[in-house]
């Protein structure tokens, strides 16, 4: 049976967790004037940021989700991929940081870049002020 099949090795679920899958994975803000928008994690790789100038296009755009001025989300604050039927997130050196479930991302590589970090359905994501959440479609 091939890895990449919906039922194939790596790819079942862990027993009490949902499996995530990318047509019904999404994040979802929690707070401030956007609380309760979803965006769509349906992409291999999803950068998610500020696209406050015309040179930068963040997947997932929290330009209009900012709690105040000035902004303390980055323009490429991290990025979201999936890796092997997983959810991961890395921190793309951001200025306030990443947390997930409290937690703050780890040491920053020789690219700028931190550890990737596993994501489930309910983990708590943290960018500068910002939270949000994976949540599924059901």
């Amino acid at each position: 049976m091939s890895s990449n099949s919906p039922n194939g090795f790596g790819l079942d679920p862990v027993p009490g967790l949902s499996r995530l899958s990318p047509d019904s994975t999404y994040l979802a803000i929690l707070n401030g004037k956007k609380s309760g928008q979803r965006f769509s994690l349906n992409k291999i790789r999803i950068s998610i940021g500020r696209s406050d100038l015309p040179e930068i296009n963040a997947d997932v755009d929290l330009t209009e989700c900012e709690l105040g001025d000035p902004p303390m989300t980055s323009r490429r604050h991290a990025e979201i991929q999936w890796v092997n039927g997983q959810l991961q997130i890395i921190d793309l050196g951001s200025r306030n940081g990443t947390f997930v479930d409290g937690e703050r991302l780890g040491s920053i590589d020789k690219d700028g870049n931190t550890k990737p970090v596993s994501l489930r359905i309910g983990s708590k994501i943290k960018l500068a002020n910002l939270e949000m959440e994976i949540t599924r479609h059901v």
